[in-house]
């Protein structure tokens, strides 16, 4: 298979729109899991799922709820597997949620290569209070001592989901959204998690397209409430 986009001409899903949101500090791990599996994002402890929203141009975004088969041995793309290679020379942990200045740091440059809905803080997509709605962890990738990228993800009995990814502008030619993604199904294939739910995309090109192009991924179907392979 190669590296080209499928193009769609038709929604894939009911045009009648989903917009619902809530709030709460606390919820089980299965309660997200099965959330997830019906279309739902959360940034700390804002829930919430959409099925159109607007671009900066204005344009009505048909949006894609994604995840991936984490089925042994993964398979991935020439150059997804390029960048994989590319990047052996960094280190990489994971751990428990802890922000510190060098992610404040992070954040606030990598905010810069954005033009619309520029997030203010690292707190609009994880919450302040510990463990608040439940544990959330890392990953931290560094270049030699620096801290070159980081992403949130929810450890999940079944699953492993992202929240959001940030890395150095100064590092672009390392692909590192690309290299976190694989770092993360990695761990998630290694401690038998089903899914990886990455978060969402559009129908439409747009930005987000990078998480399109992974093999064994499924998106979830707003009107039948099932999920298909894309």
């Amino acid at each position: 298979m190669d590296d080209n986009l499928i193009q769609w001409e038709e929604p894939v899903s009911n045009p009648t729109e989903i917009r619902e949101v809530f709030r709460t500090e606390s919820m089980g791990l299965y309660e997200w899991q099965a959330l997830l599996a019906a279309g739902w994002r959360h940034n700390g402890t804002f829930f919430f799922r959409v099925s159109h929203e607007y671009d900066e141009k204005d344009r009505l975004l048909n949006v894609l709820p994604l995840r991936y088969r984490l089925e042994l041995p993964l398979q991935f793309t020439k150059s997804q597997l390029k960048i994989w290679r590319k990047n052996q020379d960094l280190n990489f942990r994971l751990m428990p949620l802890n922000i510190t200045d060098e992610i404040h740091f992070l954040f606030a440059q990598h905010t810069q290569r954005f033009k619309f809905n520029v997030p203010e803080t690292v707190y609009d997509f994880v919450s302040p209070i510990p463990n608040s709605p439940f544990p959330t962890y890392q990953f931290e990738v560094y270049k030699n001592d620096k801290l070159i990228a980081c992403t949130f993800v929810d450890i999940l009995p079944n699953v492993l989901s992202s929240t959001y990814a940030m890395f150095d502008l100064e590092e672009s030619k390392r692909s590192l959204g690309v290299f976190t993604m694989i770092l993360e199904m990695a761990y998630g294939a290694s401690t038998k998690k089903l899914y990886h739910y990455p978060g969402y995309a559009h129908l439409q090109p747009s930005y987000m397209d990078y998480k399109k192009n992974f093999l064994d991924v499924e998106y979830y179907d707003w009107q039948t409430g099932n999920w298909f392979k894309l």
